[in-house]
């Protein structure tokens, strides 16, 4: 049922006049609806007989071609394609995808969807090497397509981000045993999803990072690279929610203070019991962070006899879940079990 409610309070996927009534909730169809079908007020078709779709397939022409700082992207290394070019359907959620080969050096592409609205994003494709740092850029955040397009420029301006990772107001400290990389930090685009990464190297001991996004607003995420390359914490943990990035950035501080969270795992009131064959872990305790969704685990093991835990995680609201190590290592319950829905770690 649709609602006068003077456009606030709308819930799924309606909007306020989103249906062509003012001050009423509703929306549109993204798709125009099968022959005999009409678009309600909720955006959906309704009206026709079911027995008798005609599903009517009227895809366009779409064409352009991939730029990078106004120039064609110049290629280092190819030996099948350089890129990949996706356009994702907003509202279906629904994907094309088109290579460009190696042959074709002004990067053009071309491809077939039906009309809607579409995000486009460019990645290198596998091996290739070409003037891109970042995997995967949203080059169109929103093509409208209503029929066939061409000269389509799906232009990549990419600016540097740098700055380092500190752990409690200081630099991280690597493991002697640090031979290749000691942490991974991981700009996520809070709209698209997107993700660019970059590795701090072993050689990089004040854990300083570059790396190459479009301009946006984006989560960091810090995680070690191997458990005993550094003392990070295990995990991941978001150590800025969220990043306004309008132009080159540096001197951006990574900063993780995470707190200590310890306890005991408990089977109806008492201490779960361990079989003989256990000589591993027994268990393990997983903590979700509920708005980004980071993880951050503790594996109890099997000399843990009162399976206590103990593990650290940034300042958040989290989920807690326990679940068996090996299916014969104690009398836990097979599966997952989620033991606190939204626990706050202040």
């Amino acid at each position: 049922m649709t609602r006068d409610i003077t456009c606030g309070g709308c819930t799924g996927s309606l909007t306020c006049g989103g249906g062509g009534v003012a001050n009423v909730c509703g929306a549109s169809c993204a798709v125009s609806c099968p022959h005999e079908y009409t678009c309600n007020g909720q955006g959906i078709c309704v009206g026709g007989n079911p027995a008798q779709l005609n599903l009517d397939l009227r895809p366009v022409t779409v064409s352009g071609k991939v730029t990078l700082n106004g120039a064609t992207p110049q290629l280092t290394y190819c030996d099948d394609y350089a890129a990949t070019v996706t356009i994702t359907e907003t509202t279906l959620g629904t994907t094309d995808t088109t290579r460009i080969p190696c042959s074709t050096k002004d990067f053009s592409f071309s491809f077939q969807v039906m009309p809607g609205t579409y995000r486009v994003s460019v990645s290198k494709y596998r091996l290739s090497e070409w003037n891109l740092t970042q995997r995967t850029i949203v080059a169109i955040p929103e093509l409208k397509v209503t029929g066939p397009m061409s000269n389509v420029e799906a232009a990549l301006r990419p600016v540097t981000v740098s700055g380092k990772v500190t752990l409690n107001g200081a630099t991280p400290q690597q493991s002697a045993s640090c031979d290749d990389d000691a942490a991974t930090v991981t700009f996520t685009e809070t709209t698209h999803g997107t993700t660019a990464t970059a590795l701090i190297p072993c050689s990089a001991k004040d854990f300083s990072f570059s790396l190459q996004v479009m301009p946006g607003t984006y989560s960091v995420s810090v995680s070690k690279y191997q458990p005993d390359s550094s003392n990070l914490p295990s995990g991941t943990f978001v150590a800025i929610p969220k990043l306004k990035v309008t132009g080159p950035t540096s001197n951006v501080e990574a900063a993780l203070r995470p707190v200590t969270v310890s306890g005991k795992v408990t089977l109806n009131g008492a201490t779960p019991q361990q079989s003989a064959s256990c000589d591993d872990d027994a268990a393990t305790v997983t903590f979700t962070e509920t708005t980004h969704g980071t993880t951050a685990t503790a594996l109890i093991p099997c000399s843990a006899k009162d399976f206590s835990f103990s593990l650290q995680v940034m300042p958040g609201t989290y989920s807690v879940s326990v679940s068996k190590y090996q299916p014969d290592n104690s009398n836990l319950p097979f599966g997952s079990f989620t033991v606190a829905q939204r626990i706050a770690i202040p």
